[in-house]
């Protein structure tokens, strides 16, 4: 099995290491940073969602050898989704896509809305109430502007994009994964992301705000990111055995 995880805005993979020991010997968690940071800071952020797509598509096509499942949070959502979308177009659908912390498409809250209109003092102590600022950010301000910019750069790429297919065009099963406390992508937003796909769909809820599956919350988010896939891998083979 391979696990593929897609970040949030302004920030990296390095959130998903942790589920390396939580998730069992013999899968693989790929994890691939955007342009602009992590292991890929060099490279010019992506300002396309179609190049962004295409890009991640192609590099994941060797890795489709095995069952592959899709897992983005916030931003990282919306390239799971159209990553997801593009491999079933492709004939090569994921085993299961995981969508957390977005609200789904046309639905509007609010406060994720203005995050792009506040000046750089209020656009930083929204992030650090997500919970989406790195542990002792304060030692170290020099990075503060380079932050930032990144942050804006992805709300923009957020606020450009549109979807590229019309909904249903995902062919394999989704989850919509929320936080209960969350105040960007509360449960509700997020239940019409069953209109996405012509599979089965699920909202599962956690206690925890925008960023929920961090900390002590890890190893039950990660059981149940097994759960799922070992659910949906296991409905794959029976509707197999059904076709012979």
């Amino acid at each position: 099995m391979r696990l593929v995880g897609f970040h949030h805005a302004g920030g990296s993979c390095a959130t998903y290491l942790p589920l390396v020991e939580e998730l069992p010997s013999g899968w693989d968690l790929l994890l691939y940073d955007l342009p602009g940071r992590g292991k890929n800071y060099t490279h010019a952020p992506s300002l396309s969602w179609e190049s962004l797509v295409r890009t991640l598509v192609e590099h994941l096509r060797p890795w489709t050898d095995a069952p592959v499942g899709l897992f983005g949070h916030s931003m990282g959502a919306l390239v799971a989704a159209e990553v997801g979308r593009a491999l079933c177009a492709a004939g090569l659908p994921p085993v299961w896509i995981g969508v957390s912390g977005s609200s789904a498409p046309g639905v509007r809250v609010a406060r994720s809305q203005q995050l792009h209109q506040l000046d750089d003092t209020a656009l930083l102590r929204e992030v650090a109430l997500m919970g989406g600022l790195p542990d002792r950010w304060s030692e170290f301000p020099e990075l503060e502007c380079m932050f930032l910019g990144l942050v804006r750069q992805d709300l923009e790429l957020v606020r450009a994009h549109q979807w590229f297919e019309p909904p249903g065009s995902i062919t394999c099963p989704m989850a919509a994964l929320a936080g209960t406390q969350d105040l960007w992508a509360p449960p509700e937003s997020m239940r019409a992301w069953s209109d996405q796909t012509t599979d089965a769909f699920r909202l599962l809820e956690f206690s925890g705000g925008h960023f929920y599956f961090t900390g002590e919350n890890l190893p039950d988010f990660a059981g149940v990111i097994f759960s799922e896939l070992v659910g949906n891998i296991e409905g794959s083979a029976l509707e197999g055995l059904d076709g012979v």
